[in-house]
């Protein structure tokens, strides 16, 4: 509640199977403008082993880093999660993307009614496959119904591709996640 209060929205993904130990949780996202999809966001996860070169007194220096690796879920953990949370400020929500061994920014425009929030399937779950890029939650204006009411739910039950034609959504985000 105190979250609530001030308007501070916050998700987290918990995996506790130990069958994903080694797979790396790769978080995307789409963003949707004008009712059209307008790109796709890799948050700098482009899986390539990155070299960097750098002098420590007399001596180079060589290092080597793949970012995708750094967001595996390690051996040596009971679970992996991705905490993510944000606050709206003058519609700009400030999100921070919180990995175990890595933290991010984004920016991301939106309004009062945007709401970051799960995404559920009609039977009220959410299964990930393998391999297989999956939307997992949204940061997105309710959809008017035209009666006065205003429902996020009723976005569950469609694919976000048709969001903009079905519910009149002109702007939106989703997320999406990856276990390779």
């Amino acid at each position: 509640m105190a979250n609530e209060l001030n308007g501070i929205q916050m998700l987290a993904i918990v995996c506790n199977d130990t069958n994903m130990k080694g797979k790396r949780f790769l978080l995307t996202y789409d963003e949707y403008k004008d009712g059209k999809f307008s790109y796709t966001d890799d948050l700098g996860f482009d899986c390539v082993d990155q070299k960097y070169t750098f002098v420590v007194e007399n001596d180079t220096m060589i290092y080597y880093i793949n970012y995708c690796d750094e967001v595996a879920y390690s051996d040596v953990s009971k679970e992996y999660s991705i905490r993510i949370g944000g606050k709206l400020e003058n519609d700009t929500f400030n999100m921070r993307i919180n990995y175990q061994s890595m933290k991010m920014m984004k920016v991301l425009d939106g309004g009062a009614q945007y709401l970051l929030r799960e995404l559920k399937h009609k039977d009220g779950g959410n299964p990930i496959a393998i391999g297989k890029r999956t939307p997992i939650f949204t940061y997105s204006p309710p959809y008017d119904t035209g009666s006065g009411l205003n429902h996020y739910c009723i976005l569950n039950h469609e694919p976000p591709e048709i969001w903009s034609e079905k519910y009149n959504l002109e702007h939106f985000y989703v997320f999406y996640l990856e276990i390779k």
